[in-house]
C-alpha cells in the first residue's frame, strides 16, 4: 500500500485481508470493510514487530473504521470505529477514536498496539479478557481494568510510556509476563491480594515506580520481574516466598531487604547493580546464592539468620563498602568454606539465642 493513501474502500469482491495489509499507510484516516470479507489476518495495520522503534504507530492518523452492515463475520457496531468479530464479540482492531461497545466480551491481541494518540479509553464491565499486547506502546495515561476481566495477556500494557496509574481487577489470579514493562511514568501500582503468580519482567523498566505490594500468596518472583525499577525504595517480600529467580531485582533502588525464612533459593544476579542497597537480612537456610548481590557498591551489612548451603560465583563481588557478614553462632567455619578468603575477616558470629 502507498504511504500517501488517506482513504481506503475495499472492493466487494475481496474475501481476505492479509496480515500487515496496510502497514506503512501513515496518512490513512479511514477504511471501509465490505460485506464480502470473511477472513482478516493478524496485525493488518502493522506495527507489532517494530512498535518500540515507532513513536507514532503504523497508521497514526486512522480515525474511521467501518464494516459494512451486511458482513456476517465482522462488524463495527454502534459506530465504534473498530473491527469486531461478531461470533465471539471480540474487538480485533481499534484506532484513536474507538469507543468500545458494552457488548464486547474480549479485546484481542494487539488491538490498540502503537495507538500513540489514545490517552484514555473506557473498558466496559462486560469485557472478560484482554489479549497479549492489546494496548502495547499506546499513549494511555491511565487504565482501569474492570473486575470481570479474569485473563490479561502478556505485555498488555507494555511500553505505555505515559501511563501513570493502573487499576487491576480485584480478583485477578495472575500478573502476566511483561504486563507493564517499560511503563516509565508509572509511580504506584496496587496488586490484588488474590494474585498468586507474577510473570517474568512484569514491572521491569518501570523507572519511576516507587512502591508496590506483593501479595502474601506469591511464592516465586520470576526472572527480571522488577529489573531496572531504579526508583523502587521500599519493598516487603511475602513470608511465603520460596524462590527469587535470576535478575529479579537487578538495579532497583531499595536500601534494605529482608529475605523471608521460607525463601530457599536466590537466583543468579538477583540483586545485581542495586547500588543503593545497604542492608540485607536472610532469614532462612538458603540452598543457593549465585552472584546474588554482585556490584551492590553501597552494601555494608549482610546478616544470615541460618547457615547457607550452597554458594556459586561469589555472592558479594564488587561490594566495596561491605563491612560485616553476620552469621549464626558456630557457623563461621562453614561460611569461610563458601566465601572467598578476602571476605573471611568480615564474618562475625552472633551469640547463640538463649532458650527460654
Amino acid at each position: 500500500m502507498g504511504a500517501g493513501i488517506t482513504d481506503i474502500e475495499i472492493p466487494d469482491s475481496v474475501l481476505t485481508i492479509e496480515q500487515n495489509a496496510f502497514d506503512g499507510c501513515k496518512e490513512l484516516t479511514s477504511i471501509v470493510i465490505p460485506a464480502s470479507v470473511v477472513v482478516i489476518g493478524e496485525n493488518i495495520f502493522g506495527g507489532v514487530m517494530n512498535s518500540r522503534q515507532s513513536s507514532i504507530g503504523p497508521c497514526p492518523k486512522l480515525k474511521s473504521i467501518v464494516v459494512d452492515k451486511g458482513n456476517k463475520m465482522f462488524d463495527s457496531r454502534d459506530n465504534c470505529n473498530a473491527i469486531i468479530e461478531s461470533a465471539t464479540d471480540t474487538l480485533l482492531f481499534g484506532c484513536q477514536t474507538t469507543v468500545i461497545p458494552d457488548t464486547v466480551k474480549a479485546i484481542g491481541p494487539y488491538a490498540f498496539d502503537t495507538c500513540a494518540t489514545i490517552t484514555s479509553i473506557h473498558i466496559p464491565s462486560g469485557v472478560n479478557s484482554i489479549g497479549e499486547g492489546a494496548f502495547r506502546c499506546s499513549g494511555l495515561e491511565s487504565a482501569e481494568v474492570p473486575d470481570n476481566v479474569t485473563t490479561i495477556g502478556a505485555g498488555a500494557f507494555a511500553f505505555c510510556e505515559n501511563l501513570k496509574n493502573v487499576k487491576l481487577p480485584s480478583e485477578l489470579g495472575e500478573i502476566p509476563g511483561s504486563l507493564l514493562v517499560g511503563c516509565k511514568s508509572l509511580t504506584t501500582v496496587s496488586i490484588p491480594e488474590t494474585v498468586t503468580a507474577i510473570g517474568p519482567t512484569a514491572f521491569a523498566e518501570c523507572r519511576n515506580l516507587k512502591s508496590l505490594n506483593i501479595p502474601e500468596q506469591v511464592a516465586k518472583i520470576e526472572w527480571g520481574t522488577f529489573r531496572y525499577c531504579t526508583s523502587l525504595k521500599e519493598l516487603t517480600l511475602p513470608e511465603g516466598l520460596k524462590q527469587i529467580k535470576k535478575e529479579a531485582f537487578w538495579n532497583v533502588g531499595i536500601e534494605r531487604i529482608e529475605i523471608p525464612k521460607k525463601t530457599t533459593a536466590i537466583g543468579l544476579l538477583a540483586f545485581k547493580n542495586s547500588e543503593q542497597l545497604k542492608t540485607v537480612t536472610i532469614k532462612g537456610a538458603v540452598k543457593q546464592l549465585d552472584a546474588t548481590f554482585d556490584n551492590c557498591r553501597a552494601l555494608e551489612t549482610v546478616s544470615f539468620d541460618a547457615a547457607a548451603k550452597s554458594v556459586k560465583n561469589t555472592p558479594f563481588e564488587y561490594c566495596e563498602s561491605l563491612k560485616t557478614i553476620n552469621v549464626p553462632a558456630g557457623t563461621a567455619d562453614q561460611f569461610k568454606k563458601l566465601l572467598p578468603a578476602n571476605q573471611h575477616s568480615l564474618i562475625v558470629e552472633l551469640p547463640a539465642e538463649k532458650k527460654k
